[in-house]
């Protein structure tokens, strides 16, 4: 993470961009849930270049997708169509996430694989909307509730890794955003050696979920 800090990412993202690193590059039918071919997670993903479709849905046609289309209602796609289904930032904003979760399964291969990260100690950010925070527990019964039986969460946090997250919304002076993550990443490095992972547990950043049929 430290050198996604160093290029001036946050510290919830520089964890998910960290997890993303760890795929091999993707291949076949991508579907992109609320999300955009220009977003910065597919420097980090690596899709096989000639060898994967990637369809991007979102109703904001500013982000120009390939599908339009209100996520709160259902997909309008085939069934086990895709092999990867991408939920990035995207469950806290929408009301209806258990449908959606039953409507990701509906879409994905028998061999596919749902990869998604969620926030959960993070300052309201609404994208029209924001109405919830999950927990390790509640993703892993919303995904079986959906259908899903092999689930991984990964999680990351730190209490003063969380700390410098939420201060770096009202620090405007861009080294000291910096400054101040790089010396949270290294207080709760201290903090593990003496306790453990007792509050990197307890104060979390966010989720990286994922999940197979």
């Amino acid at each position: 993470m430290l050198f996604e800090i160093l290029k001036g990412y946050s510290p919830i993202r520089a964890f998910m961009h960290r997890e993303l690193k760890k795929f091999p590059p993707l291949s076949g039918n991508i579907l992109d849930l609320g999300g955009y071919n220009s977003a910065t997670y597919w420097n980090y993903l690596n899709p096989r270049t000639g060898d994967c479709r990637i369809f991007a849905v979102d109703i904001a046609l500013k982000n120009k997708p390939q599908i339009v289309a209100d996520l709160e209602k259902g997909l309008p796609l085939g069934s086990e169509v895709f092999d990867y289904v991408l939920l990035f930032n995207l469950l806290e904003h929408v009301f209806s996430y258990q449908e959606l979760i039953i409507e990701t399964k509906r879409v994905l291969k028998p061999s596919g694989l749902v990869l998604c990260f969620v926030p959960f100690l993070k300052e309201f950010h609404a994208d029209p909307h924001d109405y919830f925070r999950y927990t390790h527990s509640a993703l892993e019964k919303i995904f079986r509730r959906g259908g899903f039986t092999h689930i991984r969460i990964v999680s990351k946090g730190g209490i003063f890794t969380v700390g410098a997250n939420l201060s770096g919304v009202s620090l405007k002076v861009f080294p000291l955003k910096i400054m101040a993550n790089l010396i949270a990443l290294g207080l709760d490095f201290l903090v593990k050696i003496a306790f453990g992972d007792r509050f990197e547990h307890s104060y979390v950043l966010g989720y990286f979920v994922i999940a197979g049929r």
